[in-house]
């Protein structure tokens, strides 16, 4: 099971509370248009050293090397494209849209051929997050809910993201992101969605890897050549692929 960590204080500036909510609200109308049914499956996550995560799932990591970050992602996009789950990959500054297909081709010589056929999206984070010159975050908010509502009615099973914010530089930078994940944590609870934020630890500092820790639901910690997860809401939703002691 995973380890447990206390709980996370979350300090919200009151201004920003009622938007976060409404925001919340707005995506959930879009997703379920209308259908409030939410059955909790467990999927596949393809990590080393872990085995389910269920729907709805939050997950942050720290990453300290594109080998490091490659080890992380491609096994579990992979693992998305096998189980029928729409798959986007957001790529930063250290793995490119071209090396991201690179090395999916290394284990999944068809990758390809998901691209082609649209269950694949491998975008830059200029695409996703800078397409108007500055982040946009209602604008990357409404991209998620679209794909994820487009993911529903192409038939596939849900939707499986990843993304790396290595630009985050200023305190502003961190405040509008993190705000941002705050939406998309409570957004995707009740969602057909699993989402794997990376981090570079080189732009982390103390303040900014507690708050992010608080806007996610669990985290992956590299031990070895697996990955531990550490539940951060105080329960068991993802699983070691076994039990060591």
């Amino acid at each position: 099971m995973c380890s447990v960590l206390p709980p996370l204080t979350v300090i919200a500036h009151a201004g920003n509370v009622p938007h976060i909510q409404h925001e919340i609200n707005r995506w959930q109308v879009l997703c379920n248009k209308g259908e409030h049914s939410f059955v909790t499956t467990l999927r596949r996550i393809g990590i080393p050293g872990t085995s389910t995560a269920s729907w709805g799932e939050h997950l942050c990591a720290f990453f300290y090397t594109k080998a490091h970050l490659l080890d992380l992602l491609v096994p579990y996009i992979k693992t998305g494209l096998e189980d029928n789950e729409y798959c986007l990959w957001i790529t930063g500054e250290s793995v490119m849209k071209e090396e991201a297909l690179h090395a999916l081709e290394g284990i999944m010589p068809d990758a390809a051929t998901y691209l082609a056929s649209n269950q694949l999206a491998i975008i830059s984070y200029r695409e996703w997050y800078f397409s108007s010159g500055v982040f946009n975050p209602q604008k990357s908010f409404d991209n998620w809910a679209a794909r994820a509502q487009c993911a529903k009615a192409n038939g596939f099973s849900g939707t499986r993201t990843t993304g790396n914010p290595f630009w985050l530089q200023s305190e502003e930078d961190w405040t509008r992101f993190l705000d941002y994940e705050h939406i998309v944590n409570r957004a995707i609870e009740t969602q057909r969605v699993i989402s794997l934020c990376t981090y570079p630890v080189d732009i982390c500092n103390s303040k900014n890897m507690l708050s992010t820790l608080a806007s996610h639901h669990a985290m992956l910690l590299s031990h070895g050549d697996e990955w531990k997860c550490l539940d951060l809401r105080g329960r068991g939703a993802m699983t070691q692929a076994d039990h060591r002691n």
